[in-house]
């Protein structure tokens, strides 16, 4: 028994979807407050690195650190403003090179604590680090006998950060809850949904092709519906070439194989009672249906190796007409002997294709053995080799004065087993699969087959293929 094709329930998927989305916003929203705080951090820095870096601040300073701590105090207070300074959230101190206090904004502490800037300052170095697990930003800068030192409560930026993560958290439950709404209210449709691809999915299992799929009017899912439709009625329409080709086949096959064995039992039956030229008569049409057969075969193997890729071409520079003049050569005899006139014109330039040789002769063989096969007595076959320069193309055409083909089974005459007239077909010894296979060996060369005919009057077939540069013959 196969096993079905089950699709579940997808509800519990979605939500499951939807809160990683969440969890993975929340993760982000994190990184962008760590990232927020780091760039406030960095405009505190920036900020007082922007005044001491002007020259006329650094003069004031250097002044007036050789007088006083109070004189550095009156300079730094000069330029509060654009040190950021407010007294409440961001002061400064003026401190001795061992870090005592010397001079404040505020009221003048006993001590300060001694930071990693401080330290930096008490070397002579700037001491400008910020850290974001620190709950405070501290600049230290040595000027004289003394150290300029900012510090900032970052109060404002903590409660700023706090907030932001409060909000962000009553976001997050809020789209948690809308998650589970929304994916409730359309689970139920997302099922039916699956359902009806699962019920497709199994019908085509048990080896049926079911209806199409009823449309929704969703933008979304009516796409998906549309290509499994689609899907589904090439593989049906794919079945039912197979189905009709194999049931040619079996006809094709049966009615020389009949043949064979009704003249064979018909000979063993009669035994030394038949005549001479009966038994010659017997004997002939048993070798023909056996090279019918033959030829048949290895068509059918063939389509077999084009259909599943397994053709391969040995594709290789080569003058075109060569090719023509070899197939021409071998079919003038018999040509001759059905009292036909054939004539094969090369022109008088290379016709430089690439090719593989044996397919490409495989093709001219079969449409000019057609040429000669549906021409009778008297009539002419004329092959003629040119370059269609607009077009960059090499061109073999091959023209008879034969019985022509109806206008409305030209475009016919390249289906598999398609004969124009059945019985006159198959005592031509055709297996109706060589238009078929000349088709697929053209295209495979980047080419085409074009056909016109009139009823009574003959048939011109044009073998288009692109044509190379004459310079990769020699190459």
């Amino acid at each position: 028994m196969r096993k079905r094709f089950r699709i579940g329930q997808q509800g519990k998927l979605l939500i499951m979807v939807f809160s990683l989305g969440i969890a993975i916003g929340i993760i982000a929203f994190v990184m962008q407050q760590r990232s927020f705080v780091s760039f406030q951090q960095n405009q505190f820095v920036s900020q007082i690195q922007a005044v001491l870096s002007k020259p006329e601040v650094v003069s004031a300073l250097t002044e007036a650190a050789s007088r006083d701590a109070e004189s550095v105090s009156a300079v730094v207070g000069g330029h509060a403003n654009e040190f950021g300074i407010d007294g409440t959230m961001r002061i400064y101190y003026i401190l001795s090179k061992n870090a005592q206090p010397a001079a404040a904004m505020l009221e003048l502490p006993e001590t300060v604590e001694v930071t990693l800037n401080i330290t930096e300052a008490m070397l002579g170095r700037v001491g400008d680090s910020v850290r974001n697990y620190n709950p405070y930003m501290d600049y230290a800068y040595p000027v004289g006998d003394f150290i300029v030192y900012i510090y900032d409560h970052k109060t404002a930026l903590l409660e700023q950060t706090r907030n932001n993560r409060k909000n962000m958290v009553g976001f997050a439950l809020s789209a948690l809850l809308f998650s589970m709404l929304a994916a409730m209210l359309i689970s139920k449709f997302l099922v039916m949904f699956y359902d009806k691809v699962n019920k497709v999915a199994n019908t085509m299992l048990e080896g049926e092709y079911p209806e199409p799929l009823e449309l929704t009017g969703d933008k979304l899912i009516d796409p998906v519906l549309n290509a499994l439709n689609e899907m589904v009625n090439s593989l049906r329409e794919s079945e039912m070439q197979k189905q009709e080709f194999f049931a040619s086949a079996s006809h094709e096959l049966r009615t020389p194989m009949t043949n064979v064995r009704s003249y064979a039992e018909t000979l063993k039956e009669m035994g030394d009672d038949i005549d001479p030229e009966t038994r010659d008569r017997f004997l002939a049409v048993i070798l023909n249906e056996s090279d019918r057969l033959a030829t048949l075969v290895s068509d059918l193997q063939m389509v077999s190796k084009l259909d599943a890729g397994q053709a391969e071409l040995d594709i290789q520079p080569l003058d075109i007409r060569e090719s023509v003049r070899s197939v021409y050569n071998a079919i003038s005899l018999d040509a001759s002997k059905q009292g036909l006139h054939i004539a094969f014109n090369p022109g008088g330039n290379p016709l430089i294709v690439n090719a593989d040789k044996a397919r490409l002769e495989q093709v001219l063989m079969n449409i000019i053995s057609n040429a000669v096969r549906y021409t009778p007595t008297g009539g002419s076959v004329t092959i003629t080799a040119g370059t269609d320069r607009q077009r960059g193309e090499v061109k073999i055409a091959v023209r008879d004065t034969g019985i022509g083909i109806p206008k409305e089974d030209i475009p016919k005459l390249f289906d598999r087993f398609y004969r124009v007239d059945k019985a006159r077909s198959r005592a031509k010894g055709g297996s109706g699969l060589g238009l078929a296979i000349a088709k697929e060996i053209t295209e495979r060369h980047g080419g085409r087959i074009e056909i016109q005919s009139e009823i009574n009057k003959g048939t011109a077939v044009t073998i288009r293929l692109p044509q190379a540069n004459a310079n990769s013959l020699h190459a």
